[in-house]
């Protein structure tokens, strides 16, 4: 959820799991929305896929997707909260 739907708004993810809180076969995320947001859907799992081939842990993903998408704040606070 966080590195495809809160990272296109925060308000969709946040909608999504409250009409879809336990997403399952025949009932996940995308189905819930417009052919527009399942477009930027499958962009932001493109954006991922060409972050992810650079790294070499999840940690080097976390740093390379914060940076990428930094509107959500401080870059290193959101990497050092990461594991809590």
């Amino acid at each position: 959820m966080l590195f495809v739907y809160d990272a296109i708004d925060e308000d969709v993810g946040r909608e999504l799991r409250k009409r879809n809180p336990n997403p399952r076969f025949l009932q996940n995320h995308h189905q819930w929305l417009r052919r527009f947001g399942r477009d930027k859907v499958q962009a932001q799992i493109h954006a991922n896929l060409a972050l992810m081939r650079n790294c070499d842990t999840m940690d080097d993903f976390r740093r390379m997707f914060a940076k990428a998408f930094s509107k959500y704040g401080d870059v290193q606070q959101l990497v050092f909260n990461w594991g809590e």
